[in-house]
């Protein structure tokens, strides 16, 4: 997404980012980060990852939760902590993604506040093991998620992993252990 950010301050330097991304209803990891100098302006590209292998071939629905903060002093206010949808093809196009449980899932979490379900894996000599995971958000607050006290085979094997997912959004997700 091709987006235009400008700082109308006369005097602060800020930094735009984007805490998340939704597609549809499913939360992606979005990549934006620009330091916009003081009274000027700069094109900029958010990135969004490829959703195809999911089912969802066209972003009707977007919502992007944009953070803006004075560069210099990261302990002060945010400027700017919002969310703004984009409808490519118009509001009255959008539609929301809802996932078909297969066979092959495997329910880890589900009560009144959230649904994990293992959805498949992949695995390779360069990321190593990757399960991935479809997480439902049942509230209306944001939510994270952390991985702790994991074993694998019988061996105490815990993954760098954590999720913070937006109030009433789903998301795939991979919990990655490295070969090593």
């Amino acid at each position: 997404i091709n987006v235009l950010l400008e700082n109308k301050s006369a005097d602060v330097n800020y930094n735009f980012t984007l805490e998340a991304a939704v597609v549809n209803g499913v939360q992606v990891e979005p990549s934006l980060y620009s330091n916009v100098l003081a009274g000027k302006k700069a094109n900029a590209k958010i990135g969004i990852r490829d959703l195809t292998d999911y089912g969802i071939t066209e972003c009707t629905d977007i919502e992007l939760f944009f953070k803006v903060v004075d560069s210099d002093d990261f302990g002060a206010e945010d400027i700017l902590d919002e969310a703004i949808h984009v409808y490519p093809y118009g509001q009255e196009n959008a539609t929301q993604f809802t996932r078909e449980a297969k066979a092959t899932d495997q329910v880890l979490v589900d009560n009144e506040y959230i649904t994990v379900a293992y959805v498949g894996s992949e695995s390779d000599d360069v990321s190593g093991y990757t399960a991935t995971i479809y997480i439902v958000n049942k509230t209306d607050t944001r939510v994270t998620l952390d991985v702790g006290d994991v074993s694998v085979n019988g061996h105490m094997a815990d993954p760098l992993y954590m999720e913070t997912l937006e109030r009433g959004k789903s998301a795939f997700s991979g919990i990655n252990w490295l070969d090593s």
